[in-house]
């Protein structure tokens, strides 16, 4: 197998499409079309706008070598995964992502078709946390809650605060420029070791199936049959 690329971020290193590609199941000209390049794999990733913090995504690959990517840059933003090659059974996955330096990973032979719901800034990342939370067990509430106040700490913080009033102190520094999404510090340097070990309940707990009201929805996302505004509209829904 050719050695894995390493790359900055996870879509500079693709190629500029066309909405006119077969391979699309429907497209429109203001849509993001990237291919994966053919050292590396097959397939695109077809980035659709619907508002200003809110891209649907549908992306269908298969890599023949592994990529690795370190991003150097602010990411700020709560992404819905539902999964669509494999057959039933494939959990959907909720993440809410504020940092840019941690290292992720796409694993070459398998193929990945799936949908993502992305909404980017604070404010998504506090009403789309906060609401996946609610479903959560206890036990995983309280490992999340942790998390949060360790980081809080870990920004100078101080102790003595619930978890909401953190994230909105967090968001209001956001939003005057004085918190910075990217850190210079691996996640497992921030946590307790305890703590850290047990951060993998969260990724086990954020998996749900997908429903038929679900599936319903993503077979409308895929036939969608109309063009310009109306799409919009129609995807947004």
């Amino acid at each position: 197998m050719p050695p894995r690329l390493v790359v900055d971020h996870y879509e500079d290193w693709l190629l500029k499409g066309s909405p006119d590609d077969v391979r699309l199941l429907h497209a429109d000209r203001s849509d993001q079309i990237l291919l994966y390049p053919s050292h590396v794999g097959q397939g695109y990733r077809q980035n659709i706008s619907l508002r200003d913090d809110l891209t649907l995504v549908i992306m269908d690959y298969r890599l023949h070598r592994d990529v690795v990517f370190a991003p150097h840059r602010p990411t700020v933003e709560a992404k819905f995964e539902f999964p669509l090659a494999g057959g039933t059974g494939q959990p959907s996955r909720f993440m809410a992502i504020t940092e840019s330096n941690s290292l992720g990973a796409l694993t070459a032979r398998q193929r990945i078709f799936e949908i993502e719901v992305i909404f980017k800034g604070y404010d998504s990342i506090l009403t789309y946390t906060q609401a996946c939370l609610e479903r959560f067990p206890l036990q995983t509430q309280q490992i999340f809650e942790e998390i949060i106040q360790c980081f809080w700490r870990f920004r100078g913080g101080r102790l003595g605060l619930d978890l909401n009033t953190i994230l909105n102190r967090l968001h209001a520094y956001a939003t005057q420029g004085a918190y910075r999404a990217d850190t210079d510090y691996p996640f497992e340097q921030i946590l307790p070791e305890a703590l850290y070990t047990q951060t993998i309940d969260l990724d086990y707990a954020n998996r749900l199936p997908l429903t038929a009201q679900v599936e319903a929805t993503i077979g409308q996302i895929l036939s969608c049959p109309y063009q310009g505004e109306t799409r919009r509209r129609y995807l947004e829904k």
